[in-house]
């Protein structure tokens, strides 16, 4: 890993077509967002002047004669790629789909103001035309990458998963292509879906990592704030209960976890009284999956959260479940990524999170 604090880097924008370079778009100012809570996790504001899009003429050969065919860039199929280069090679922060693109003028030239995100914003955007029928013994991972393909985006990379539907599936006109994907995850124990800096997008289970990504140390980055979430004590659940409701199905599933810890105040032995939050579920293949997304549920619920805000410079991708050891009161703590914000030539700010035991 490079260190951040002495890190010199240039940045700059490709034209991406059909997940190739074919340009560069000029970018004199811009700000990459990520942000893990996000229904779209990556974001991108850039200005670019009018003028600032280059893309290379094609040049066409026929049997007689060859034509020079200019290219221009097309604000549905292009993506735009910011790129960090740095002496250790090139970060590349994502795909994006511009969304917006109103133009103002700055000292007589005129400027796009784009407003683009990751291309996980086309299933978002996309809705069924009609009932979008999913059959019993159906592979999740085909069921959510036909989906995918449906919206136009074949780069997927995902986790191995032979899971499978155990009813008829059915999700109403208009429902969002984005919704339905993210449910059929759910069922699976998997993450949300998220678009990559690889451009890719990414379907992965949710896992909680024990070693850190990154370090970062006093002489590396800059704490900017540090919160201690008193996260209101008596909302943590200390009984969670998932569920399978749907008559099609045979045999309902249903795992209940409790906190009965004496050492935990918001324990069932220390409040006595339960305070329960329940989640239910269209459909689950087996209990040992309903029991992986409740004690996923468990860990993030009940209890409190230590955020800490800090500054380093570019050092390498943070993708979806980047975790970070840096100090915490004295001590080497891990945390998890959960955003960070890049301004071009700036500096990264990373947003970090842990659970603290109540």
């Amino acid at each position: 890993m490079m260190n951040p604090s002495t890190t010199i880097y240039r940045y700059r924008v490709d034209i991406v077509r059909k997940h190739l370079k074919i340009g560069e778009a000029r970018a004199e100012a811009g700000t990459v967002h990520y942000d893990s809570t996000a229904d779209v996790m990556r974001s991108l504001q850039c200005q670019v002047p009018c003028d600032g899009f280059s893309i290379p003429d094609i040049i066409e050969i026929t049997d007689n004669s060859r034509r020079r065919v200019p290219q221009r860039f097309d604000l549905f199929k292009d993506r735009l790629r910011p790129v960090i280069e740095t002496g250790g090679g090139e970060i590349t922060l994502g795909d994006f789909v511009v969304i917006a693109s109103p133009t103002t003028i700055i000292n007589g030239r005129e400027y796009y103001n784009v407003e683009a995100y990751d291309e996980t914003m086309i299933l978002k955007q996309a809705k069924c035309l009609e009932r979008k029928y999913i059959p019993a013994n159906t592979l999740y991972i085909e069921a959510i990458t036909e989906l995918l393909v449906e919206c136009g985006l074949s780069n997927i990379v995902h986790d191995e998963c032979d899971l499978r539907t155990t009813i008829d599936r059915e999700f109403e006109t208009g429902t969002a292509y984005l919704q339905i994907i993210n449910a059929l995850l759910e069922e699976i124990a998997f993450a949300p879906v998220h678009a990559g800096g690889d451009g890719a997008i990414h379907l992965q289970r949710k896992t909680v990592k024990y070693s850190a990504d990154y370090t970062y140390t006093e002489r590396n980055s800059t704490i900017i704030d540090k919160i201690t979430k008193s996260t209101d004590l008596y909302n943590i659940p200390n009984v969670l209960i998932g569920y399978v409701s749907n008559p099609d199905i045979e045999k309902p599933l249903k795992y209940t976890r409790t906190n009965s810890d004496p050492s935990s105040k918001t324990s069932t032995w220390s409040r006595g009284y339960n305070v329960v939050s329940a989640y239910e579920l269209s459909d689950c293949p087996n209990i040992e999956t309903l029991k992986a997304i409740i004690d996923q549920k468990y860990f993030e619920s009940t209890q409190a959260t230590e955020k800490i805000e800090l500054e380093t410079m570019p050092d390498g991708p943070h993708e979806y479940n980047t975790y970070v050891s840096c100090s915490s009161d004295g001590a080497e703590s891990l945390f998890e990524e959960v955003a960070w914000t890049l301004s071009f030539g700036g500096a990264l700010t990373h947003t970090l999170e842990r659970k603290v035991f109540t």
